[in-house]
């Protein structure tokens, strides 16, 4: 079943599986986004894709209502999916009250516990729930804390006192509460908090039997630089907290003291843990993910598959002795599985797809979200045997594929320094010459392996546009080096990567040298940037969303502390030459700025500064605009205001690509 992009229309149509949860048991849910009726909202539905004892010709099986917002937290060993709702007629409620749901395999749906501020992730292990909420600083109880909010909303208080950093991520402020570690055990499910080291908790992993948890406690040093090291917590009783892996003396500046740990999985019999290690990307030093494997009783570490040069993603214990992860892999994924101690990874999946949302149903046996560049998610089952790929079928399908119509092509080329660098070229029917609309992907650290349904390529291709989805230096999935050759200078190698792809494409008969524009969004808005000033006329127009434009005030204002660190903050910093407000006066092509006030990430104030340079500073007559969403964050999300974005570039390149008239869209007023 598969929904072709022939329109615009047909990528806000489609539904959209949007994640997997599943037990060792072979219960695998989903859920499914769609659109509201009225075009203005998105409503997410539970749906059963395997349990045992359910024949296959029963499935799938809506488990919501139509018209629920649910969230799906967890499945519990017995098949219970553990999820928060609303509905349709609950959105006049208080938004800060949140009750969660168990919903049986055979049965209703019943409320287990309802807390003010929300339950953020939850956990079953052993029939007891681990969950994280935020607490009100001065609240000794849940029952101090509940009269407090309920104050608080009463007369309308929003103040926060903050005395630390961060004070606020990505689209929310931090604050008043501060997170902090439960457990609730049946059958009266009373939230107990759990102690905790020092520090803010950021992520947590309880061990099977749900006795222990392994939890992420970030601290500050040197007034706003995070790192985050991992301890062990009891769960059952009120010992002192226990330090795994913590980053090294604040004062010693090397690579140990940049280095932030995350917990992992801990092993079917809770012995071990993975600990995922993160070196900080810093001046001189670039960003590195790898895994280990921690013995609990001895404190030694073992390197997951060290010789595989791939950045682990979501390791697991398929069972004890054996790991199973998934990485990026020169624009694509992969799944990967190794035994401890072993220094290589046997590769599971030959297909050329992007795997994702990977769990364990079995013995030998997972889950996954499998998608593409050119196809949206399907959930498959791998039937991993001891040697060779892993068996791939397709589970009973929730939500349609929606695929992209026209041609995908891989587009390789050599850069200025030798290395091989390669990009996906998405064509319309039809054998052109198309004109070509460059896209740049955002991260640094990410890659054009995967469907998006944010910055999709596939309408502009229904429009008549090709589009190259290039990965310079700083992308993932092609081993270390090709993070190293971009990390000290974000204008450098990435710049002269993305125009010898561009260089590539443009020399096919079927591609328009000459109509030509670029475009990206976040760490891509800042190559956008960047290309304005230093290539003169070559683009026609330049698309710059949620972009950084002057580094020296991102690296001061964003929520991301490790940004000002490798931005601004140390010897040897991106600097003012890798600045691209400094170029201003170089561009020479209309520019299309977009930005949501609710970016913390990069605040809203680099597109204010970069609009007052534009109209300050370059030809009034080459036709910039702003397109502003006060209410959308570092993504447009809002059915609504995407469509808009869409429409809005679309109009804009087919100006200045095309020569066509403006035609402003009509919501615009």
């Amino acid at each position: 079943m598969t929904q072709p992009i022939t329109s615009l229309d047909d990528l806000f149509a489609a539904d959209r599986l949007t994640g997997l949860a599943a037990n060792r048991h072979g219960t695998v849910l989903a859920t499914v986004q769609s659109l509201d009726p009225d075009g203005a909202s998105w409503r997410t539905a539970v749906h059963l894709l395997a349990a045992p004892g359910v024949p296959a010709e029963d499935l799938p099986q809506a488990l919501t209502q139509p018209g629920a917002r649910a969230r799906l937290h967890e499945v519990g060993e017995d098949g219970t999916a553990w999820l928060s709702l609303e509905r349709e007629d609950e959105a006049a409620e208080d938004d800060s009250q949140q009750t969660l749901w168990a919903l049986p395999p055979r049965g209703e749906a019943r409320p287990v516990l309802r807390r003010a501020g929300g339950i953020g992730k939850l956990r079953v292990r052993g029939g007891r729930l681990v969950f994280s909420a935020p607490v009100l600083p001065s609240a000794p109880d849940e029952g101090a804390h509940d009269e407090l909010s309920a104050r608080r909303r009463k007369q309308k208080v929003s103040g926060v006192l903050h005395e630390s950093f961060p004070v606020r991520s990505w689209d929310h402020d931090l604050g008043p509460g501060e997170p902090a570690l439960f457990t609730a055990d049946a059958p009266e499910y009373a939230a107990r908090r759990i102690r905790m080291p020092e520090g803010r908790l950021e992520d947590f992993e309880p061990d099977p039997q749900g006795r222990t948890a392994a939890v992420a406690v970030s601290a500050v040093r040197r007034g706003i630089h995070v790192r985050t090291g991992v301890w062990l917590v009891d769960l059952e009783h009120e010992s002192a907290p226990r330090p795994l892996a913590l980053p090294a003396d604040p004062e010693a500046e090397t690579e140990a003291e940049s280095t932030s740990f995350a917990p992992g999985s801990f092993s079917p019999d809770g012995s071990r843990l993975v600990l995922l290690r993160y070196r900080e990307s810093l001046p001189g030093q670039s960003l590195k993910v790898s895994a280990e494997v921690l013995e609990l009783d001895t404190g030694e570490r073992t390197p997951v598959a060290p010789q595989l040069d791939r950045w682990p993603e979501n390791p697991l214990w398929l069972d004890e002795q054996t790991l199973v992860f998934t990485s990026d892999d020169r624009g694509r994924g992969a799944v990967w599985a190794t035994r401890v101690g072993q220094p290589c990874a046997r590769r599971l999946t030959e297909e050329q797809a992007h795997f994702s949302a990977l769990t364990v149903t079995g013995p030998g046996r997972l889950a996954a979200l499998r998608d593409a560049v050119d196809h949206s998610a399907e959930a498959v089952a791998l039937d991993v045997p001891e040697e060779g790929p892993a068996e791939v079928t397709a589970l009973p399908a929730a939500a349609p594929v929606t695929r992209g119509v026209g041609r995908l092509e891989e587009v390789s080329t050599r850069a200025d320094d030798g290395a091989t660098i390669r990009a996906w070229l998405a064509l319309p029917q039809g054998q052109g010459p198309h004109p070509l609309l460059v896209f740049v992907h955002g991260g640094p650290w990410g890659s054009w392996n995967s469907w998006t349904w944010r910055w999709n390529p596939w309408p502009f291709v229904a429009a008549g546009y090709a589009m190259l989805l290039p990965d310079p230096a700083l992308s993932t999935g092609y081993g270390q080096d090709m993070i190293d050759r971009g990390t000290d200078a974000l204008g450098g190698q990435p710049y002269r990567d993305v125009l010898a792809l561009t260089d590539a494409a443009q020399e096919r008969e079927d591609v328009d040298a000459e109509r030509t524009a670029a475009l990206g969004g976040s760490y891509g808005g800042y190559m956008a940037n960047w290309l304005a000033g230093h290539t003169g006329t070559r683009f026609r127009c330049i698309v710059t969303h949620a972009s950084l434009w002057d580094t020296d005030v991102m690296a001061r204002t964003t929520d991301n502390g490790v940004w000002q660190e490798w931005l601004f903050d140390r010897d040897g910093a991106q600097g003012p030459e890798n600045d691209p407000s400094r170029f201003v006066d170089r561009i020479q092509v209309p520019m299309l700025v977009i930005h949501g006030d609710l970016d913390y990430r990069v605040p809203v104030s680099q597109a204010h500064l970069l609009w007052a340079d534009l109209r300050r500073r370059t030809d009034p007559g080459l036709g910039h605009r702003f397109l502003y969403f006060p209410d959308e964050n570092h993504w447009v999300l809002k059915p609504g205001n995407s469509r808009l974005w869409y429409q809005t570039v679309l109009a804009f390149a087919d100006r200045h690509v095309r020569g066509a008239e403006w035609v402003r869209p009509e919501l615009l007023g």
